[in-house]
């Protein structure tokens, strides 16, 4: 990469200071132009983020040098991607991972369309983001930008578990999604409505055991027996067997 700082700059550098220095700022024009020169992308960025000068200064770096920068050895320690709307350097958690794969991927050509989340969210004016009711799958988590209230925001799914457009709250809004909750609450008061039942006739049936045998323990109906474990009836068919009772008197088959 040959990049050479404006003449203005290196003139305005030379003759800041009266007195010589070893900084790079004093150093002459062509100094400047030849260490600029030399160094790779990341120097150039590092050099901007120097001080206020050279910020002001020296010029941005474009997208082809930060798909360079990217690629570098600093680039795939930091795992860091070049993003084409806002023209930065940044870490892979900032992007989709359909952003990061196939031809988006570094050195497969196609990260000149590449964009963060966050500019994709609120691109830049006369740019293209993600529009409304798109899917973006982060870490294998899939979101969705709600089709109504344009947020990013985990997806409803409607009455066959399929994921919407939506998010939650605006689903819950609409004509499906207020006949899914309908339904859903007539579920649960059914299914309170039945638990209640047999309930009630549990009662029943102590009430009518009590009536008849003075112990509601004392049962020897089927239903009643269904009730008893296995280790249970072999206990109270030993006890029996102790006692010198038949176990046929206690246990009706």
């Amino acid at each position: 990469m040959n990049r050479r700082l404006p003449s203005s700059v290196a003139h305005h550098t030379t003759m800041e200071t009266e007195t010589p220095s070893f900084t790079l700022l004093n150093l002459p024009g062509e100094i400047q132009n030849k260490i600029v020169g030399e160094v790779g992308p990341f120097g150039f960025l590092l050099l901007r983020a120097t001080c206020r000068h050279f910020r002001n200064t020296v010029p941005p770096l474009d997208m082809g040098e930060l798909l360079e920068a990217e690629c570098s050895d600093t680039g795939h320690e930091q795992d860091l991607y070049a993003c084409c709307l806002c023209l930065r350097l940044r870490r892979a958690s900032h992007f989709a991972d359909k952003m990061m794969k196939k031809d988006k991927r570094k050195l497969a050509g196609g990260g000149y369309s590449r964009f963060c989340m966050e500019c994709g969210l609120k691109p830049p004016p006369g740019k293209n983001g993600y529009g409304r009711g798109t899917y973006i799958t982060k870490n294998g988590v899939v979101s969705v930008v709600c089709i109504k209230c344009i947020r990013l925001q985990d997806p409803a799914q409607d009455a066959n578990g399929k994921i919407t457009q939506y998010c939650m709250d605006c689903w819950a809004r609409t004509r499906e999604g207020q006949e899914m909750q309908r339904q859903k609450e007539t579920e649960l008061q059914q299914g309170r409505e039945r638990r209640e039942k047999k309930r009630e006739e549990r009662e029943q049936r102590r009430r009518e055991r009590r009536a008849g045998w003075g112990s509601e323990y004392e049962d020897t109906d089927e239903e009643r027996l269904e009730d008893i474990s296995d280790d249970e009836r072999y206990y109270r068919f030993l006890q029996t067997h102790i006692d010198g009772n038949d176990w046929r008197d206690t246990y009706v088959s």
